[in-house]
């Protein structure tokens, strides 16, 4: 029997090293290895330094094939703002993507896919994806990362642009209907699916990201310390990953400051992204803070293991539309982490057992979280302990992608 032929359409793909581009680059080869044919409609990586890789800024403006791993890729062209990155900016770098990559989704009809799977953000890869899908009378699949129209009203990402929201959730709706399945990344976001987006519960399917904890996992000491001349003794609070208005990247410069004399405990904030710049400038001459570029895979172990204590200051009303994918490698690295989300959100249900849930913009409560589990060692150990357990028992690697590739073949 040949090989199913799968084509993936997705915004971030390998080799951009965090978030969604992740996920889907590990998707993408365990599918590969697993003897489909895997083939992938991406753009030419820029997360989350926004700005496209050197390798490939030479062709930045033409189609590049590509081979990642054993998975082949083109790589379509995209806008790519480079400052100041405002709501009209983003419709405009969506919209070249959603351009190019729809030309390139059409060329498919040429070789059949057995199914098309699609990954949101971004919702233009959608109609295209739909089209090649009803034409070749083939199953389409949605998986949806982040509910981003929800997003970006509750974050007011696109600033004053209001009156269509309503037009593009109705659409949204529309489109999602239109999938033969259509999976999401938490227990939340998949009732949302259901009585928001008024998916069928027939089609709605639960898609967990994963970590690997044969990777992941509690080290001895990081060599982290070493490098960066840490003594034994300091207790580290680390932030980690992508640097964006997800985040309350306010909090932790606020706890930064508030905290200055405090000589026991240092705050690490290692990554990229558009607010990187203004979190920088908020901690200015603040001995207590240390930055650190964005870290390769081969050392996120490591750089995981070097924080007593992890931070993950998220913005209210973004909890319900994300489930941040840091979480799970926080989890699988065995140490504590304080959360500014709503108790009863996904995120807040899911750290309650293994960390600290202060309520989002609470200052005080996030400094106090902060403040106890750095005096406290024991406390330290045991959520860390806890957290480890629901890393390996919930969101192991192996189980969550042997169940996509059975209900691939299934759908196929």
């Amino acid at each position: 029997m040949k090989n199913k032929k799968l084509l993936i359409i997705s915004l971030f793909f390998s080799p951009e090293p965090i978030g969604i581009s992740k996920y889907t680059g590990e998707m993408a080869q365990w599918l590969s290895e697993k003897n489909f044919d895997v083939q992938i409609i991406t753009a030419k990586p820029f997360y989350p330094q926004w700005k496209i890789y050197s390798e490939y800024e030479q062709k930045k403006w033409w189609y590049q094939n590509d081979l990642i791993g054993s998975v082949k890729a083109m790589r379509c062209p995209i806008w790519v703002p480079k400052n100041n990155v405002t709501g009209l900016k983003r419709i405009l770098h969506l919209a070249s993507f959603g351009l190019s990559s729809s030309l390139a989704t059409l060329t498919q009809i040429f070789s059949p896919p057995d199914l098309v799977f699609v990954i949101q953000p971004t919702i233009v890869n959608i109609p295209a994806a739909l089209m090649v899908a009803k034409l070749l009378r083939k199953p389409a699949w949605l998986h949806i990362q982040d509910f981003e129209f929800d997003l970006a009203q509750n974050l007011s990402i696109l600033g004053g642009i209001k009156k269509p929201f309503a037009f593009l959730q109705w659409l949204e709706r529309i489109l999602y209907r239109s999938f033969d399945k259509v999976s999401t990344i938490s227990n939340g976001m998949l009732k949302k699916l259901v009585t928001d987006k008024q998916v069928r519960p027939s089609r709605s399917v639960l898609f967990q990201n994963w970590v690997d904890c044969d990777i992941i996992k509690p080290l001895e000491a990081s060599s982290f310390r070493d490098e960066l001349s840490i003594p034994q003794e300091t207790i580290v609070a680390l932030y980690s990953g992508n640097m964006g208005r997800k985040y309350d990247l306010e909090m932790l410069a606020n706890t930064a400051h508030q905290l200055a004399n405090e000589s026991n405990i240092l705050f690490i904030f290692c990554g990229d992204g558009v607010a990187r710049p203004q979190l920088e400038q908020a901690c200015k001459n603040l001995s207590n803070v240390k930055f650190l570029p964005l870290q390769p895979e081969e050392k996120l172990n490591d750089l995981l293991n070097l924080a007593d204590i992890h931070l993950l200051p998220q913005k209210e009303n973004a909890a319900d539309s994300v489930m941040p994918s840091k979480l799970l490698g926080i989890l699988a690295s065995g140490k504590p982490v304080i959360a500014s989300v709503t108790k009863d959100s996904e995120i807040g249900r899911e750290i309650e057992a293994c960390g600290i849930i202060i309520p989002p913009n609470d200052k005080a409560a996030f400094i106090d979280a902060l403040t106890l589990l750095a005096n406290n060692e024991t406390l330290r150990h045991n959520l860390g302990n806890i957290g480890r357990q629901i890393a390996v028992q919930k969101y192991g690697k192996r189980v969550i992608l042997a169940k996509l590739g059975e209900d691939i073949a299934a759908i196929c």
